[in-house]
């Protein structure tokens, strides 16, 4: 009997490791690497505080990151800018100005600021669905972490927060996950900030959808708010796929 058990566990885990393989081998690939422009706004010091080390390190985590896709990121420069406006960041009043003074055709350009005042009390700010459309930027405040620069170009790729509300609340049943929420259905409902992760990352919230249904996120998608966030879902590496593969072909 403990043999039986012991030969079905190990089929099981097979099964299962083949059903993960057949996730990611399903993925379209883009085959594509984007470089990165880096921008500093200095202080009135005048001294960097963003090392290339550092900014390596998380472009390390951003390649990981978008691997399963096969989009890569490469930094070809960074550059330490003297314009102290900038380095406290309004986004309504300042993105326009920014990449008319500093931005370059055909590169991600990241501008990296002490601040974020407007989004408030952002660590990261990006164009939703950037990497298809002109004029778009990425905005992160200097030693934000791999964790933000992943979260953010996740929305530079077309993705939305897994709490987002805009078009209506996505019930846990999912069965409006087309139309509300973020639009990707196998992202749970998230009912953020009603909740919380603990150190085991597991969710603890007593909310409940509009039919009764307790939530029950998923606390480890880089695209929530959750200590938690270690990756994307299948689908979510589609839409990434899918908002790059609109771009003008005169964009990249």
């Amino acid at each position: 009997m403990l043999k039986y058990f012991s030969i079905l566990f190990f089929t099981l885990i097979v099964q299962l490791a083949v059903a993960q393989k057949d996730s990611v081998n399903s993925l379209p690939c883009a085959n594509r690497t984007f470089i990165i422009l880096a921008h500093e706004f200095l202080d009135t010091t005048r001294i960097p505080s963003v090392t290339l080390a550092s900014l390596n390190a998380d472009i390390a985590a951003l390649n990981n990151a978008f691997a399963p896709i096969c989009v890569s990121f490469k930094l070809c420069e960074k550059r330490d800018i003297i314009n102290y406006n900038f380095n406290v960041w309004y986004s309504d009043s300042m993105q326009a100005e920014a990449l008319s003074l500093y931005a370059e055709d055909r590169l991600i350009d990241v501008y990296l600021v002490d601040e974020i005042k407007e989004p408030g009390g952002a660590a990261g700010y990006a164009t939703l669905g950037g990497i298809s459309i002109p004029n778009s930027l990425v905005v992160l405040t200097k030693g934000s972490g791999s964790g933000v620069w992943i979260h953010e170009f996740g929305h530079y790729f077309g993705l939305e927060h897994t709490f987002d509300i805009s078009n209506g609340a996505e019930l846990v049943n999912g069965s409006n996950c087309t139309t509300a929420g973020d639009g990707i259905c196998d992202t749970p409902a998230d009912p953020y900030p009603n909740g919380t992760a603990n150190s085991l990352c597991e969710f603890q919230s007593s909310q409940k959808d509009a039919n009764g249904d307790y939530y029950l996120p998923d606390v480890e998608n880089y695209m929530s708010y959750y200590i938690c966030a270690c990756r994307f879902t299948h689908d979510q590496y589609v839409r990434m796929y899918n908002t790059y593969m609109i771009a003008p072909k005169t964009h990249w």
